[in-house]
């Protein structure tokens, strides 16, 4: 099998439309990340696409502040990661972690009602 790039795009929202959304959960995520040791966001999102331990209080954390997220706005929220230097291409959109959200493709009431906050970015990865 050969290698080379995939194109690919994420929904990609700021950290600060979460926090106008979901305050108390983000703080509470951030707070618990922090107390951590040697733990960052960097560091948590990639953790999540390897699998984490469902004991993680990060991890909780992290689910009360993507179900609040949910419940606020109907959008699924959820934090990605991408190696830019690594993995894909000066020319990304991203590069390190970053929030994204699903279900707005074809855009759904939510999309539609939240779609001036929410930026879709291209990169691609090599595999």
């Amino acid at each position: 099998m050969g290698m080379g790039y995939a194109g690919a795009f994420a929904e990609v929202i700021e950290e600060s439309f979460i926090r106008e959304q979901c305050p108390q959960e983000l703080e509470n995520f951030k707070n618990v990340l922090d107390e951590a040791e040697g733990e960052t966001l960097e560091s948590f999102a990639i953790n999540l696409e390897q699998g984490i331990d469902n004991d993680n209080p990060i991890l909780k954390a992290y689910s009360l502040l993507c179900g609040a997220f949910q419940n606020k706005t109907d959008l699924e929220l959820s934090l990605s990661y991408h190696d830019q230097e690594n993995d894909g291409d000066r020319y990304d959109d991203v590069d390190g972690a970053f929030w994204q959200v699903d279900g707005v493709y074809q855009l759904t009431k939510a999309g539609e009602k939240f779609k001036e906050k929410i930026k879709r970015c291209f990169f691609v990865q090599f595999g």
